[in-house]
């Protein structure tokens, strides 16, 4: 594996600089959100990784009651 992890979206943005230096489509940002968090909504994601492996990692944020 080379190269490093890098956050493609981070508190509901998309880091559009960073996907186009990995090469990696919105499209491709939404389905690993469909896959991994069960979501479609990148307002309740709070970082996605692309990790060295090529996996996007999501972790969402704290729902407040």
């Amino acid at each position: 594996m080379k190269g490093q992890e890098r956050a493609v979206l981070k508190d509901g943005e998309l880091l559009r600089k960073a996907m186009k230096k990995s090469s990696l489509s919105c499209q491709e940002v939404m389905q690993s959100l469909r896959q991994n968090a069960q979501t479609e909504d990148i307002s309740k994601v709070k970082t996605a990784t692309l990790e060295r492996s090529g996996d996007i990692c999501v972790i969402l944020k704290v729902e407040k009651e």
